[in-house]
């Protein structure tokens, strides 16, 4: 016999086969594939990730910024880890942030751009950050 999907999706039936089609909608039911997306796994798991703008940061060495990034779902229990890179107020000194996240809920993160280096040219930049949680 060949199992539905509401049976696919409960996971509780070791009878049944599962064809190619409904395995896939188990998968691509729980994802949202955008710039700022998400999957997630049937045991529970989901990866996050997406591109933020960072405003300018401050004069001064040691200066910084925080920005509030929304997720683009919630995790239902936790946010486990946050990771992020990219480049912020890219002046004559180079990449003159460390971009680091201070805060990880259920529904956001918040990441701190330091300053290392270099004076506010005015511009700001983005970063890349992904998230895993359940």
């Amino acid at each position: 016999k060949i199992a539905t999907q509401t049976e696919i999706n409960l996971g509780i039936d070791d009878t049944k086969i599962v064809t190619a089609k409904k395995l896939k909608n188990v998968f691509s039911n729980g994802s949202n594939l955008a710039t700022n997306g998400y999957q997630r796994l049937p045991n529970g798991l989901i990866f996050q990730w997406g591109w933020a703008t960072i405003p300018p940061i401050p004069n001064g060495l040691g200066s910084f910024v925080d920005t509030s990034i929304n997720f683009p779902i919630t995790f239902p229990t936790v946010c486990l880890v946050v990771n992020v890179s990219g480049t912020v107020d890219k002046g004559d000194d180079g990449i003159e942030a460390l971009n680091s996240p201070i805060a990880r809920e259920k529904t956001r993160t918040v990441i701190r751009s330091f300053r290392m280096v270099g004076s506010n040219d005015g511009n700001g930049g983005s970063v890349n950050w992904s998230a895993i949680g359940y």
